[in-house]
């Protein structure tokens, strides 16, 4: 009888465990400081000022044009708009914990852990294998997933909550899918829908999971086609929702109807990649996925990843030979294996390859590769792993046969763990964050971009400018890299620099609205108040809802003695958010005097 219990317990032992394992490797991020673009997409995000956001398809033009309003890029409000699940779980931290980012790791944690415990859950439903053996060897696999240092960014960056949140959507998803295929008289069909459509409002990456989930019928449950579709075509009816999301959105920000558009509407603020050498440089990514999660060594935030620009080239082609002999022959040991075990090997290289293809295949992104797009997929990687240590003949059950692969295990987890821990120190501040990226070799401009505003922020503005220029010698078409240049000018009081510098970015990239912005401003600054307005005016004949411009001018149509235009400029920039104290004087002042002007 104690024998039976033991027995009884394991399991529940084991998952414990296993939930303990994440909160001991990233508690001690709780206080780290918000790195990267965790301020701008959260903590300071316009559109999560309020909850009337989420009403955006009442009023989806205008939301989606937004970003003129609000002097944002144009990236903020597609984002809402194709994961608003994931931004209300950050609108709902707001809410509760405002600044403070403790509460916001404290969700992606939990996000983290609840991924771990339900792939030890499905690996054990999909191999249909009760023995204690391949109990214990899911529980490891699900420990290295939860302890792998590759899962750093996507648990620690507050801003990639959308990688562990579609992960936790799609597992629950496909759980529930293989009950109501193993338990036709269980309810599983509708949640596996609501975690499909949550999922997909999470991450893009989730919009093939309709795809993954025909494939678990026909290759594990052994359908033939006709049923497999038959089985998931509630799920495939869900398909279109997010490329239909995108496509809208294009056309309600650039009002045209226009593929090449909307399958770039990402690349912003730099030369659109053709889609053919993105294509060719995310099957060399495929590659260094698999690398980083069989050897994590050498991560770092910006890998300064070449472009591939030609079929010929040694790298692509290597990568694809290496892939085809790697897939051959996870293909023959599955068909040699027995029961589900093949059918689970070949599920997990077809998870691993299918969920990277939203982020690494045709459709150009601005990163040719980056660690956190590895996060879902990476089950796939995990799934075959585990299939593939239970294809190994095991002769007992129990004793001393099982204590090597066990110890093996151990010794493989604590040092996945350990680098886990190290590369969490990495992204402890933005300093620390961007000298680990510069000292692996990445030369790129946003390395540089980077290590300047860690200087600006540590006070040392000198070296801050001098990063800052590099960066734009790094990359002339970056506006940001100018715009960082010439906005710690003008904070140097350093204006007719500023004014040089935006001449040499509006050679490099042309005049757009957030050059002119600060070229008025420049000129503002040196008295040449005439063509600071100018401007302003020429940025609000295309853009009215334009904040700063509005601000810029109702203060300066003040002085001037023309309250009504300053009034006007005042009240369209209040459409986009609360005033300061100073423009909210400037408006009493302009009301005040039209009062008495209409009297």
């Amino acid at each position: 009888m104690k024998t039976t219990s033991n027995t009884t317990r394991l399991p529940v032992y084991l998952l414990m465990a296993l939930a303990l394992i994440p909160w001991l490797l990233y508690l001690n991020t709780l206080h780290f400081e918000p790195v990267l673009d965790d301020r701008q997409y959260v903590l300071m995000n316009p559109l999560l000022a309020s909850g009337w956001s989420f009403l955006f398809p009442f009023n989806f033009s205008e939301f989606s044009r937004s970003f003129m309003t609000l002097d944002i890029s144009s990236d903020f409000p597609l984002n809402f708009i194709l994961r608003p699940v994931t931004y209300m779980t950050w609108f709902i931290n707001r809410l509760i914990h405002g600044q403070d980012t403790a509460g916001y790791r404290l969700v992606n944690i939990f996000l983290h852990m609840m991924n771990a415990i339900m792939l030890w859950k499905i690996l054990r439903s999909l191999l249909d294998d009760e023995s204690r053996r391949t109990l214990i060897l899911t529980w490891f696999i699900a420990v290295l997933f939860a302890v792998h240092p590759m899962n750093v960014e996507s648990v620690t960056y507050i801003a990639q909550r959308s990688e562990t949140l579609v992960t936790l959507f799609g597992l629950l998803a496909m759980w529930y899918h293989l009950q109501s295929t193993t338990h036709p008289n269980t309810t599983g069909t509708m949640p596996s829908l609501v975690f499909t459509l949550l999922a997909m409002l999470s991450k893009e990456s989730a919009v093939v999971l309709p795809l993954v989930l025909l494939l678990i019928n026909r290759l594990w449950a052994n359908c033939d086609w006709k049923l497999a579709i038959k089985r998931v075509r509630w799920h495939l009816l869900l398909t279109p929702v997010l490329p239909l999301l995108l496509l809208a959105t294009s056309w309600a920000q650039s009002s045209e109807l226009n593929l090449t558009k909307t399958l770039n509407i990402t690349n912003i603020g730099t030369d659109p990649m053709p889609w053919a050498h993105y294509l060719m440089s995310q099957i060399y990514g495929w590659l260094h996925y698999l690398r980083f999660l069989i050897l994590p060594v050498g991560q770092s935030f910006d890998h300064d990843f070449p472009l591939i620009t030609t079929a010929t080239d040694e790298r692509l082609v290597g990568a694809i030979l290496f892939l085809l002999l790697l897939c051959g022959a996870v293909w023959h040991a599955a068909n040699q294996a027995t029961g589900k075990r093949g059918a689970t090997l070949k599920l997990g290289v077809i998870w691993f390859f299918v969920f990277l293809l939203p982020s690494s295949s045709f459709i150009p992104l601005p990163d040719l590769f980056a660690e956190h797009r590895c996060y879902f997929s990476s089950i796939g990687f995990f799934f075959s792993v585990g299939a593939l240590l239970t294809i190994v003949p095991g002769k007992a059950s129990e004793g001393r046969q099982e204590l090597a692969p066990s110890f093996m295990a151990t010794l493989t987890a604590l040092g996945l763990a350990v680098a886990t821990i190290a590369r969490n120190d990495v992204m402890r501040t933005k300093a620390s964050l961007w000298a680990d990226a510069f000292a692996k070799g990445s030369d790129s401009s946003r390395v540089w971009k980077g290590l300047g505003i860690a200087a600006h922020e540590a006070g040392d503005f000198k070296l801050a400018l001098e990063r800052f220029t590099r960066a734009t010698e790094k990359s002339p078409r970056d506006f940001e890299a100018w715009a960082n240049v010439a906005g710690l000018q003008l904070h140097l009081k350093r204006a007719q620099d500023a004014i040089s510098t935006l001449e040499k970015a509006e050679a490099a990239i042309g005049l757009t609205a957030p050059i002119a912005h600060l070229r008025a401003v420049a000129f503002l600054r040196v008295g040449r108040n005439d063509e600071a307005i100018q401007l302003w005016q020429m940025i609000l004949s295309n853009y009215p809802s334009h904040r700063h411009a509005n601000l810029c001018l109702g203060e300066i149509y003040m002085q001037l003695g023309r309250p009504r235009d300053s009034l006007d400029c005042i009240e369209r920039a209040s459409r986009s958010g609360a005033l300061s104290k100073h423009h909210q004087t400037i408006r009493a002042k302009a009301e005040e005097k039209l009062g008495l002007a209409a009297r």
